[in-house]
């Protein structure tokens, strides 16, 4: 199971700073070749947690928190090679808000020109964590729906693990495509 407060910790711990997706993306030219290589790092630690039968169960956690992480770089990478100034906060938070079914990906724009409004912002932090819960908690639903089947399925020799990477790196591949879009609208929504 993956608790929504777990997510919205990670969000908070790690959310703000996307140094090291700058400093890693920009070695990069194409969003294609940055999501492939974040998307074969997220395979490897997904497969290299399911690899043993029964570690799941230690090793879940920590391949979750490391998905998490993957993602969150891998959608300012793609503004950063995209050439957006990155504001990893709010980027994150909305970018995680429409993948996860929270914001509707048509309601972008208008999310980026009412930044101020309460459920989003918080004066003092930043994005507020009464919008990172609400998100966290759609992020950990459709996480958990399939870190269940990784739970089940690393126990079968060699698919299990693949089974495991698999995921991971179509959950870094959907962020990525969610992170096309929202920059995109970003992009657009600056030249106004």
């Amino acid at each position: 199971m993956v608790e929504p407060n777990r997510i919205t910790e990670t969000l908070e711990k790690f959310g703000s700073d996307a140094t090291d997706a700058i400093r890693s993306a920009s070695r990069y030219d194409d969003t294609e070749e940055w999501v492939v290589h974040q998307a074969r790092k997220s395979f490897v630690a997904g497969a290299g947690a399911g690899a043993v039968p029964g570690a799941y169960w230690v090793l879940g956690p920590v391949d979750v928190i490391y998905l998490v992480r993957t993602m969150m770089t891998t959608a300012w990478g793609v503004g950063v090679i995209r050439g957006c100034s990155i504001d990893a906060a709010t980027d994150l938070a909305l970018i995680l808000a429409v993948w996860s079914g929270h914001v509707d990906p048509a309601d972008v724009r208008m999310q980026l020109a009412r930044e101020s409004i309460v459920e989003f912002r918080d004066s003092q932090h930043g994005v507020s964590r009464q919008f990172l819960k609400k998100v966290s908690t759609k992020v950990a639903a459709k996480i958990g729906a399939k870190v269940a089947g990784k739970v089940v399925g690393h126990h079968i020799p060699v698919v299990g693990p693949i089974a495991c990477g698999g995921v991971n790196a179509y959950f870094v591949r959907s962020i990525a495509d969610v992170a096309e879009h929202y920059y995109a609208e970003k992009e657009a929504f600056s030249t106004y």
